[in-house]
């Protein structure tokens, strides 16, 4: 019975690492010169705003999950504008 088991828990295991990595990825590359590069208009010398709705009050978050990494929100929608490393 372990032997029919193993191979489907070995590849949710991978696909799990494939997925964790990506978003990793991810994260690294949309950073704020991303997001002023992608919405020029919306960054400014007085800050950024969102580009779904608009608001220019954004917050950062630490994300867990060892990602060293933060997320900067829009607190009115909760759309995700880009990412930072911690520290």
């Amino acid at each position: 019975m372990f032997f029919l088991l193993f191979p489907i828990v070995l590849g949710v295991i991978l696909f799990s690492i494939v997925e964790q990595h990506r978003k990793k990825q991810r994260m690294r590359e949309q950073d704020y010169d991303w997001y002023k590069s992608a919405h020029p208009d919306l960054v400014t010398e007085r800050g950024v705003k969102c580009a779904c709705c608009g608001n220019s009050r954004i917050n950062a978050r630490a994300l867990m999950r060892h990602t060293y990494m933060r997320e900067h929100y829009c607190v009115q929608c909760g759309t995700t504008l880009y990412y930072s490393p911690e520290g």
